[in-house]
């Protein structure tokens, strides 16, 4: 008897192997976008790169 592929259950996963890979592309990703926040976006107050910028508390550049 045939039976339907997806009976409503949920299913477990069936390549546990690239949990790990997506969770390190999601990171490197990540770390991509706070590269380019602080070189290449500019300050709105004093127009210097993020990197170079005096007006942001040290806290702050930690962030980016």
């Amino acid at each position: 008897m045939w039976t339907p592929r997806f009976s409503g259950k949920l299913e477990s996963m069936r390549n546990p192997e690239y949990v790990p890979l997506i969770c390190t592309l999601l990171a490197i990703e990540v770390a991509h976008l706070r590269w380019i926040i602080f070189t290449q976006w500019r300050c709105r107050r004093c127009a210097s790169p993020h990197i170079d910028c005096g007006c942001k508390p040290n806290w702050i550049k930690r962030l980016l």
